[in-house]
């Protein structure tokens, strides 16, 4: 995952942090699932590193999963295919629990 940023009044060019996800876990405490990163990523203007962390409300990460829909009605068919194909029992797992099915663990 790649956070891309340039400036929004003087340009000096686009800067890049890339993250690898590690895991996403539901964080009961703030009501919000949790993308953990494998390591630290260096800081867009130093030398330093940061240990990032996103946080999705429920209705955020929703409304991404519907923006995916939307953008991907624009992909090839069969490019989509190819790319989500290995995902799809983990899409079919979501979609059950959004229509209200109660999962064996």
């Amino acid at each position: 995952m790649k956070i891309v940023r340039k400036g929004a009044k003087a340009d000096h060019g686009v800067k890049t942090v890339e993250l690898k996800p590690a895991k996403m876990r539901w964080n009961a405490t703030f009501d919000t699932f949790d993308v953990l990163f494998s390591a630290a990523a260096r800081d867009f203007n130093t030398s330093g590193r940061h240990i990032y962390k996103l946080r999705y409300l429920p209705s955020e990460l929703a409304a991404q999963i519907s923006m995916l829909a939307d953008a991907a009605e624009g992909m090839d068919a069969e490019e989509f295919a190819e790319t989500f194909s290995k995902v799809s029992p983990a899409l079919f797992k979501l979609q059950a629990m959004a229509s209200g099915l109660r999962l064996a663990a």
